[in-house]
């Protein structure tokens, strides 16, 4: 009995200091050790900032947006900015349009030039228009907005289905695809 213990003991002896060796060779290799030292310095947060909320102010002085959110972190590599719980309120001349989402990312710039919603996005004019989608890119400084997702547009009487939207909302020109709509009087 104490025969096949000790080949029992023996066999896994030696599968110990096989996974041993295996693990040390693999920490060797270069190619290996790089991927996980490049992706830990991608997700390197240099700053968070929990309940916040953003203003920024056009030329005249006049507030332009508020960006708020539950949680945005920021990463020193690639400059890119996660938010959750991302909630934007724009005025555009006399007309505020919110937007809303589950997430939202900005990338390669500290500023908002470009963010990227995603995750239930609604957008809201004042009451009067709301657009659902699942991802929208807007550009709060020339005002433009875009979903190259299907979007529904619902409002008083109305319900519009499209394939994408492209919109200017300085200039009011809004461009749908695969449009299917309905008008309830």
């Amino acid at each position: 009995m104490t025969r096949q213990l000790n080949k029992g003991g023996l066999l896994l002896l030696l599968l110990l200091l096989a996974a041993a060796g295996l693990t040390s060779w693999l920490r060797t290799r270069p190619d290996i050790v790089a991927l996980p030292a490049e992706a830990e310095a991608i997700r390197q947060i240099d700053f968070f900032m929990k309940n916040f909320r953003i203003r920024q102010y056009d030329y005249q002085g006049q507030l332009h947006y508020t960006f708020k959110g539950r949680q945005l972190n920021h990463y020193e590599a690639d400059a890119r900015t996660e938010i959750s719980g991302p909630d934007m309120e724009l005025a555009v001349d006399s007309a505020h349009w919110t937007v809303q989402a589950d997430r939202a990312v900005t990338a390669g710039t500290q500023s908002a030039e470009e963010i990227r919603f995603s995750g239930n996005v609604r957008v809201q004019q004042e009451n009067s228009l709301l657009i659902r989608t699942e991802t929208l890119l807007l550009q709060p400084e020339t005002e433009y907005m875009e979903s190259l997702e299907p979007i529904v547009i619902s409002g008083t009487g109305r319900n519009i289905e499209a394939a994408s939207l492209r919109a200017n909302l300085q200039t009011g020109i809004h461009t749908l695809t695969g449009v299917r709509a309905r008008y309830v009087p």
